[in-house]
């Protein structure tokens, strides 16, 4: 076979008093077992959403581990330190869906205090450095979904005929979330302090992963590490931004001759 292998968890489980038409809203443990029950052997995991409660939680992982599923949450209702004692396998989102930090209104996803406090989180010490011990030790999975994270808040990305890829029910869907999204951002505040703000938040984001995550090209890949490293050389920042190309066909003279630079500080710059 040839294509994309794609895993499903199929709707979302969530308590009923937050049930869309993508979920699976559920009223109680009972519930929960019987609704996971009927997609056993259609879906690959389990994913719970903000408002699910403790008790139907439980029931789903339970279910899940006896069918040998995983359960991966975007959390609200319980806090990533709760999911985890209770069994979640992946968080979604990392710290922008952990409610230890607080917890965005639906009305209000892209509210600037909330975004400060997420900015500010410290891992050293404290509540921050508890949790990731507690990742750390139950060898829970995050995933931090940056690029997901940098279309809601800084805009989406500029992709050329996209519609094409998608139903017209679905593209239309995605069309007016677009529009709403850019309401929301549009009124968050002065858009140069905004751009700003979602820098932080992606930086800290991605500080409880790979520091390239949701880079957009190996361009950017390589200046996130090179910044994510402190590397200060300004040859090295120079090939990156100017010289891939070269650097790929292994043509050093050339970016030798174009930087000024000796050809053995380019081979140790790249080395």
């Amino acid at each position: 076979e040839i294509g994309t292998r794609v895993y499903s968890a199929g709707p979302y489980f969530n308590d009923r008093s937050g049930e869309e038409g993508f979920m699976l809203g559920v009223a109680n443990a009972e519930e929960a077992r019987a609704k996971f029950r009927s997609w056993i052997g259609l879906i690959d995991g389990v994913k719970v959403y903000t408002d699910i409660t403790p008790e139907e939680f439980s029931a789903l992982v339970e279910e899940a581990d006896a069918a040998g599923l995983r359960v991966t949450g975007h959390l609200g209702s319980l806090t990533a330190s709760r999911a985890i004692e209770l069994g979640i396998d992946r968080l979604e989102h990392g710290i922008y869906a952990m409610s230890e930090f607080g917890r965005p209104s639906s009305s209000a996803p892209f509210d600037p205090g909330y975004l400060r406090g997420l900015a500010a989180i410290d891992f050293e010490s404290g509540a921050g450095a508890a949790l990731i011990e507690k990742i750390v030790a139950s060898g829970t999975v995050i995933d931090p979904t940056v690029v997901i994270l940098e279309s809601l808040f800084a805009g989406p990305l500029e992709l050329a005929d996209w519609k094409r890829y998608l139903a017209p029910r679905a593209a239309e869907t995605m069309v007016r979330m677009n529009e709403a999204l850019a309401g929301m951002r549009a009124a968050a505040g002065d858009p140069a302090e905004w751009k700003k703000l979602v820098a932080a938040v992606l930086e800290k984001v991605r500080s409880l992963s790979h520091p390239a995550i949701g880079a957009r090209d190996i361009k950017e890949c390589l200046l996130l590490q090179i910044d994510a490293l402190g590397l200060e050389n300004p040859l090295l920042r120079a090939i990156v931004e100017s010289h891939l190309e070269d650097l790929e066909q292994n043509r050093l003279p050339r970016i030798a001759k174009s930087t000024g630079r000796p050809i053995e500080a380019v081979k140790q710059a790249v080395e």
